[in-house]
């Protein structure tokens, strides 16, 4: 009897240890206790929006392809010839202002004239064709139209497109940036107010680029009967920049 009582008071003593044991592991660990619950509103509600930002200003400086084209009936004639007439080129080029470093060579193309058989075989060698081309910055607008006059008289026979650009387009950049975040707040507004919520801070930005010089003249131009002068507009050139904002909503 005694013997029963002892082993019941143990077995209940033991019971209420584990039991107070579990309570307190409970009590220090309570993600152990209960199972996670989703709480109500846990994800945030977003708007993205595309913004853009527009500058024209006027082009400060120009490109040119300044080339000549010569046909020989042997390659060191065609050569000579062709390295004669592009340094008279360049020093036209640098008399009407061009700087030594806004000139660069390009392209230098020899190609192999030839005759053709019945079947299609090339039968002989006829001529070489030696074509030299130079890359020209024109940093004073106003001046392309001269520049190009001196290098056709000087015996450039090929006159690639000219390109107006900004040299340095950072200060519009910078300006064309500010637009487009304007432009993005304006409209991720609207849609906020469209939904009947308030719109709240932004959550991530991102930009995208883009700086459209304008063509003066497109394609290929050849100088063979020049007269008048060449009349060059330099036009205008823009400056935009694109941005993808998400705001939070409230």
């Amino acid at each position: 009897m005694n013997a029963q009582r002892f082993t019941r008071r143990t077995i209940a003593q033991i019971g209420a240890i584990a039991l107070v044991a579990t309570t307190l592991f409970a009590g220090t660990h309570p993600t152990l206790a209960q199972e996670a619950t989703p709480v109500a509103g846990e994800h945030t509600a977003t708007v993205s929006v595309q913004g853009s930002g527009i500058v024209t200003t006027s082009p400060d400086t120009a490109s040119v392809q300044l080339g000549v084209t010569i046909t020989a009936e042997t390659l060191a004639d065609a050569q000579e010839q062709a390295s004669a007439q592009m340094q008279e080129i360049i020093a036209a080029v640098k008399n009407a202002g061009v700087e030594d470093k806004d000139i660069q060579t390009s392209n230098y193309y020899v190609s192999v004239m030839q005759n053709y058989d019945s079947n299609g075989n090339p039968s002989e060698v006829v001529s070489f064709q030696v074509q030299n081309q130079v890359n020209v910055i024109i940093r004073d607008v106003d001046n392309v139209g001269a520049v190009l006059d001196d290098a056709v008289a000087a015996g450039a026979n090929t006159v690639y497109g000219v390109n107006f650009y900004v040299d340095d387009s950072s200060e519009f950049t910078s300006e064309a940036r500010k637009l487009a975040v304007d432009d993005a707040n304006q409209r991720a507004q609207e849609l906020a107010e469209a939904a009947g919520m308030t719109l709240g801070p932004i959550v991530s930005i991102v930009e995208g680029y883009s700086s459209g010089p304008i063509y003066g003249m497109g394609g290929v131009a050849r100088a063979d009967a020049a007269g008048a002068a060449a009349p060059i507009q330099a036009g205008s050139a823009t400056i935009q920049v694109d941005v993808t904002v998400t705001y939070q909503l409230i």
